[in-house]
């Protein structure tokens, strides 16, 4: 009889689950994916403004700029 067919195979080993390392390795990637544009701009720009030369009221004069627009162009979209 061939050894195969009397050997029985424990099924029962001692390796523990892989699919949870799959799930925080998925988890941090969501987190990079999510976390970094939505917070990490805050934080680069504020070393960042310390490597431009730029005044604080021309900074500040940027993002009215862009901000206004932006509301600008979104309303007159709206009103059309």
């Amino acid at each position: 009889m061939p050894y195969w067919a009397t050997d029985k195979t424990d099924m029962t080993s001692q390796r523990g689950f892989f699919g949870w390392k799959l799930v925080s390795l998925l988890w941090v990637l969501d987190f990079l994916n999510v976390g970094l544009p939505l917070y990490g701009g805050a934080v680069i720009n504020t070393y960042m403004y310390k490597q431009i030369a730029m005044f604080i009221l021309g900074l500040c004069c940027y993002f009215l700029g862009s901000f206004l627009a932006i509301r600008v162009s979104a309303d007159a979209l709206w009103i059309a």
